[in-house]
């Protein structure tokens, strides 16, 4: 499957922003397959094939805070060198006090559609 049909079929508005922006390549999974954490079981958003790495898209910081400690699990069951928390804008999210040099500043987007006689006569998105 390539890069674009991959992305096409994403149905998060985040996630497919980020995977639009942050791949370059196809060699990347959606909604890999869920990882184990013995009381539960953890999906994140993204596998990397070329990097072997999991990535969570946190879409907003009230989504990171709300899934701050199966972050800090999967952390631990994967490492840091497996597993990292992007923004939208593919940015690294520091989760962990240890971690350098990363950014904890989120890139929201909204849009304003107008509509004319059922006609979109304007459509703008505000990226801040």
């Amino acid at each position: 499957m390539t890069r674009e049909e991959k992305i096409a079929q994403i149905k998060n508005d985040n996630e497919r922003f980020f995977a639009e922006n942050f791949f370059k390549h196809d060699k990347w999974i959606s909604q890999p397959k869920p990882i184990d954490f013995g009381e539960y079981t953890y999906r994140p958003d993204f596998y990397d094939e070329e990097r072997d790495m999991y990535i969570e898209v946190a879409g907003t910081k009230q989504a990171f805070y709300q899934n701050k400690a199966k972050y800090i699990k999967a952390i631990e069951v994967l490492g840091n060198e497996r597993f990292e928390i992007r923004d939208t804008a593919g940015r690294l999210v520091n989760i962990h006090p240890t971690q350098k040099n990363v950014n904890t500043n989120f890139l929201y987007m909204t849009c304003q559609v107008f509509i004319k006689n059922t006609m979109i006569v304007q459509f703008h998105c505000s990226i801040f």
